[in-house]
């Protein structure tokens, strides 16, 4: 096997002979005669070729030109620059490379710097510019090491490759190897024989026969199933060889791989053509498939178009039979593929994978709890495997099944084996061993509200559940707003009753009200009340819209800098059990309530590659301050007589509107609300880390606690100066007693405002301290 590859032959002031890969710059070789020296290079090259530590690139044709070009010499001190003589003109030698793609690019060998030319008339603008850049800065000491010698010539050396011997191994899958890994051997995936069986035996067909692609949504089964398949079609290959006394038996028909994977590594222009050429040919001579996990990103990597992608290069291979290949897709993501390659999707035999339906799912959940707990399936309560069903189904509606079922069995029983072997770690699990007395419904819904955060009030269908117990709740946290907790309690009741609508989000309200009347504070208790009960932080993913009411508000609210999914919606994706909270959504551009129609009416968002976010988990609320004049601002006497909903309609849209659960309104607080909150943010202190650290008991007096509400409520600000003035009147006060004075634990601290010294006055013990 022979390659050839361009260099420059260089002859040095001193006579020494210089040969150079133009390629690889550092691979060089020096002597006092030319034909030496291209021997040496000849020598490296093809170690170098033999370890695959350097790649040839297919050429079309190669051309050595020198131009001169004018530099100024810089001394660079401190991030300043000084002048290091006269301007002077440089020579720069470069080469000009046509590949056998018809890409022309450039090369400078004394720089060390490769750049593309997408038009051939723009090279010398390219050219210069690249100079330009290179010698703005270019010290003295640099300049003498990147002048060219006064003779160069471009040359071509011809390097001779050992085939390697494969001896009984088989064909060559050299480059195969390095970019996928085979099929067949694995363990069958968890799937008992009857469920998917027509889905299974179209996999199996076209495997065999023709190219394949799987269409179904995230989570349904597809790796699944095209696991099972291609371990089925191998273990048929196989017995059919041996019955037929073949002496060779396929080891690897199918291969797994990524669109990643296949350009990893490839630094050049046309190199990974080159790869996937050379991967073709030899999956071609196995008579072997290509099972590729991701369709979207065959179209989206490797170009700057899906015209020049992997998906566009593999087509013709394709349609001519010579590649076979297997994929997996969303139906989102083939309708993009549709839209921008369409001639990839004609060459691909689509099966469609649906969810499964509720009993073939109960049949799945339990035929995995007896395989990976290794019971006899007779022992597995179908009560239990219809309960993990119906919590799925229920609550995880943005998993399509089994996704979200076969995910908690998956979890569920890995924390009981872990569990198991530390308390038994001489006996061995006692699971393994056909004991399924673990395996109930009451563990699983205690498992099911750790992993969910879901209150197991909403998850026993046998308990009872009053609407007023859930007002109460919510109206700790939220005082004074009867009615905006109770319109809160019924996304609640829905949702334990099974009547809320699985297309769409928990819920999705539109909170109105003046500011600072407690609008926030409900989406925080709604959040702590429906996903709080794994102890972790609030699930509250919050949104100012403030910030999307400028120009390409729209892109910006989708997408970070990096053109990557905003940080709210991979927060949705990696928990989608959560409260969204768009606040001030009045100031949001109509770009952006457009994009928010898709999500409260089918409660997902797709991007422009297909990927799908489902907010079908999710409770979608929104703040506004509509209807709210400086009269209803001010007036803490009495309710606001404002119609919120009013003012609403005349503002929004009326489709947008009609995607609303329902306009809940805030009134201004009333003075006993006041005084009640103003007590509950009071109490809050006594959990602060320094109190409970000592014990100590604080009081505070009815006289303070008036003092707080009067000076805490703004009638623009509404209660949120509240914390502010706590933290400035009472705090301040108490924590430099704290520290001055070192109290002993377990005391008692009374705080009492004194108004006609308009100061707190704080007794210890009974005693007042000064």
């Amino acid at each position: 096997m022979f390659y050839q590859s361009p260099i420059l032959i260089s002859c040095r002031d001193d006579g020494l002979i210089v040969a150079t890969s133009v390629f690889e710059e550092s691979v060089q070789a020096v002597s006092h005669s030319r034909s030496h020296a291209k021997k040496l290079l000849e020598r490296r090259m093809r170690k170098l070729l033999e370890c695959s530590c350097m790649s040839l690139e297919r050429l079309k044709s190669v051309v050595l030109e020198k131009r001169s070009f004018p530099a100024q010499p810089m001394h660079i001190q401190r991030h300043r620059r000084y002048p290091a003589g006269p301007p002077m003109t440089v020579p720069v030698r470069y080469v000009k490379i046509v590949d056998n793609w018809d890409k022309l690019f450039g090369i400078l060998p004394d720089f060390g710097i490769h750049f593309y030319c997408p038009v051939e008339a723009d090279f010398d603008a390219m050219l210069q510019e690249t100079v330009r850049s290179m010698l703005a800065s270019i010290s003295p000491e640099e300049m003498v090491r990147c002048w060219p010698p006064n003779t160069t010539e471009l040359d071509w050396l011809r390097v001779k490759i050992k085939a390697k011997s494969r001896g009984s191994r088989g064909p060559n899958i050299e480059t195969l190897a390095s970019v996928a890994e085979p099929l067949g051997k694995t363990r069958r995936p968890l799937l008992s024989a009857e469920i998917r069986e027509s889905e299974l035996r179209q996999i199996r067909e076209n495997l065999l026969y023709s190219n394949c692609l799987l269409v179904g949504e995230t989570g349904v089964g597809k790796t699944t199933l095209m696991h099972i398949a291609t371990r089925d079609v191998f273990q048929r290959l196989r017995m059919e060889a041996r019955q037929a006394k073949e002496r060779t038996i396929p080891n690897s028909k199918f291969w797994l791989t990524s669109a990643s994977r296949l350009i990893a590594g490839m630094r050049y222009l046309g190199q990974w053509q080159e790869r996937l050429e050379r991967m073709i040919s030899e999956l071609s001579e196995l008579q072997g498939v290509l099972i590729v996990e991701n369709l979207r990103d065959l179209i989206s990597i490797g170009g700057q178009s899906p015209t020049e992608s992997l998906g566009a290069f593999l087509v013709p291979y394709l349609r001519t039979g010579q590649l076979r290949m297997a994929c997996e897709a969303t139906p989102s993501q083939v309708e993009y593929c549709q839209r921008t390659l369409p001639g990839l999707i004609d060459q691909l035999a689509i099966v469609r994978i649906e969810p499964l339906q509720p009993k073939a799912e109960t049949d799945l959940v339990r035929y995995v709890l007896s395989q990976t707990w290794e019971v006899p399936i007779a022992n597995v309560d179908m009560e239990l495997s219809t309960a993990i069903q119906r919590l799925c189904r229920q609550f995880l509606t943005s998993r399509p099944a089994p996704s979200a079922s076969i995910a908690f069995v998956e979890q569920w029983l890995g924390k009981l084996r872990r569990r198991f072997k530390t308390s038994t770690a001489t006996d061995g699990p006692k699971g393994l061993r056909g004991d399924a007395s673990c395996l109930t419904t009451d563990n699983a819904i205690e498992e099911f509200s750790r992993w969910t955060g879901l209150p197991q009030s909403l998850l026993r269908d046998q308990e009872l559940l009053e609407r007023e117990t859930v007002v109460r709740a919510l109206s700790k946290e939220v005082i004074g707003q009867p009615e905006a907790c109770n319109g809160a309690a019924s996304v609640v009741m829905r949702l334990k009753s099974s009547m809320n609508d699985v297309a769409r989000p928990f819920g999705c309200l539109l909170y109105c009200g003046p500011t600072g009347v407690g609008k926030t504070q409900l989406a925080k208790s709604l959040a702590k009340y429906l996903f709080g009960a794994d102890g972790q932080k609030t699930r509250l993913v919050r949104l100012d819209m403030s910030e999307y009411q400028s120009g390409a508000a729209g892109q910006r609210f989708l997408n970070d800098a990096n053109g990557e999914p905003a940080k709210w919606i991979q927060q949705i994706r990696n928990q989608p059990l959560q409260v969204l909270l768009f606040d001030e959504i009045e100031k949001a551009s109509p770009e952006v309530f457009d994009i928010l129609l898709s999500l409260l009416d089918e409660g997902r968002l797709t991007d422009r590659y297909g990927n799908l976010t489902s907010f079908r988990s999710s409770v979608v609320l929104m703040t506004s301050n509509l209807g709210s004049t400086q009269q209803s601002l001010s007036g803490f006497q009495g309710a606001s007589a404002v119609d919120y909903a009013l003012s609403v309609r005349k503002a929004l849209r009326p489709e947008f509107i009609n995607r609303l659960d329902a306009i809940v309104p805030f009134f201004p607080l009333q003075p006993e609300s006041i005084s009640a909150m103003t007590r509950k943010e009071l109490n809050e202190v006594r959990e602060r880390e320094g109190v409970k650290r000592l014990g100590l008991r604080l009081i505070f007096s009815d006289a303070l606690v008036q003092h707080i509400a009067s000076i805490g409520f703004s009638s623009t600000l509404g209660a949120r100066p509240l914390q502010r003035t706590i933290e400035n009147v009472v705090m301040g006060r108490l924590a430099r007693w704290m520290v001055e004075s070192l109290p002993s634990p377990n005391s008692s601290v009374q705080m009492d405002w004194d108004g006609s010294k308009e100061k707190v006055v704080l007794s210890f013990n009974g005693n007042t301290v000064q």
